[in-house]
C-alpha cells in the first residue's frame, strides 16, 4: 500500500480546489449559452492541446507503444466521457443536493474496488477515514425534499458516474504504463475523451463556437481549460504517489473547497451543520493519511 505524505496531501488539496472552482465555472457557462456536451468537449480538447504542447516542449512522450492507445481509449471512456455526460443529463432531472450525494459515494466504491483488485490491503483506520469523509460529504450536502417515483430511474442511472470514476481510478493505478510520465498520460487520456465526444457533439449540433467577441463566458471557458490541464496532471500524480483510495478523498476536498470558494467569492457563511461536515472530512483525510501506521 502506498504511503501518503505531506506532498501527496498538498496534491489532494490542490486538485480538490481546482475541481471545486471548475464546477462553479461550468455552472456559469452552461447556464449562459454553452450546451453541457459542448462544454465537456472544450474541456477535453483544450487541456489536451495545452498538455500536448507542454509535453513537446519538455520532450515527454505521449504514445510510446500501441498499448498506450488502448489505455487512453478505455481510461478516457470510463473516467471522462461516460461519467461527465451521465452527470450532466442527470442534473437536469434531479435536485442538485441529491445528485451531489450520489456522485460523492465514489470513495466507498473505490475502496471496495481497490480491495477487489488487490490495490489496497484492508486497514481499519483507513476504512474509518473513508467512512468519516463520506459522512462529512453527506452532512454538508444533505438533500432536502421527497424523492418522487419519477426520480427513481434517474437516481439509479446517476450511480453510473461514481462507479465510473472509481473504476477509472483503480484502472489507472493498476494498469498505468511502465516508465510513463503523468503529463503524457493526462494528455493522452484527454485526446481519448475528445475522440469519444467528437461525434456526439457535432452530430447533435452541440458545439460551442468561440466567435462571440471574447465574452465573459468565453474567458471563463478558457480559464477552465488551463485549470483542467493542471487538474488532470495532478490526477495522475496523486494516483502514482498515493493510490486510488487516497485519491478518492478528493471528493471530500471538493466539497470543503466549494464552501470556501462560496465564502470567498460570494460572501456565503458556513452553518453549524456544514462546519460539522468539514470537520468530518478533514478527520477522514487525516485517518487515511496515517492509516498505514496502525
Amino acid at each position: 500500500m502506498l504511503k501518503p505524505s505531506y506532498k501527496t496531501m498538498s496534491l489532494l488539496i490542490a486538485l480538490g480546489a481546482i475541481w471545486s472552482l471548475g464546477f462553479s465555472i461550468a455552472r456559469y457557462c452552461t447556464t449562459n449559452g454553452v450546451h453541457p456536451l459542448g462544454y465537456a468537449f472544450w474541456q477535453s480538447l483544450g487541456p489536451a492541446v495545452v498538455l500536448t504542447i507542454l509535453c513537446k516542449c519538455l520532450r515527454i512522450p505521449i504514445f510510446n507503444h500501441r498499448s498506450y492507445f488502448i489505455f487512453y481509449l478505455f481510461a478516457s471512456l470510463i473516467g471522462i466521457a461516460i461519467p461527465n455526460a451521465n452527470m450532466y443529463f442527470a442534473a437536469s432531472q434531479l435536485p442538485s443536493g441529491i445528485l451531489a450525494v450520489i456522485i460523492n459515494i465514489s470513495p466507498m466504491v473505490t475502496y471496495l474496488l481497490a480491495l477487489a483488485f488487490k490495490e489496497e490491503s484492508f486497514n481499519s483506520r483507513r476504512f474509518a477515514g473513508v467512512i468519516c469523509a463520506v459522512l462529512g460529504i453527506i452532512i454538508m450536502i444533505k438533500p432536502s425534499g421527497d424523492i418522487s417515483k419519477e426520480m427513481i430511474p434517474w437516481l439509479l442511472s446517476a450511480l453510473l458516474t461514481p462507479i465510473s470514476f472509481a473504476l477509472c481510478a483503480v484502472f489507472v493505478a493498476k494498469y498505468r504504463p511502465e516508465n510513463s510520465h503523468s503529463l503524457g498520460l493526462a494528455a493522452g487520456m484527454l485526446w481519448g475523451s475528445t475522440l469519444w465526444l467528437l461525434p456526439v457533439v457535432f452530430l447533435g449540433h452541440h458545439f460551442y463556437a468561440l466567435n462571440h467577441g471574447f465574452s465573459w463566458t468565453e474567458q471563463l471557458l478558457l480559464i477552465e481549460v488551463l485549470l483542467s490541464s493542471a487538474g488532470y496532471w495532478l490526477f495522475f500524480q496523486l494516483l502514482k504517489n498515493a493510490g486510488p483510495v487516497y485519491y478518492s478523498l478528493v471528493g471530500g476536498v471538493v466539497a470543503v473547497a466549494g464552501l470556501l470558494w462560496g465564502k470567498l467569492l460570494f460572501a456565503e457563511t458556513l452553518t453549524l451543520t456544514q462546519m460539522a461536515g468539514v470537520t468530518a472530512v478533514i478527520l477522514g483525510i487525516v485517518l487515511v493519511s496515517r492509516g498505514d501506521r496502525s
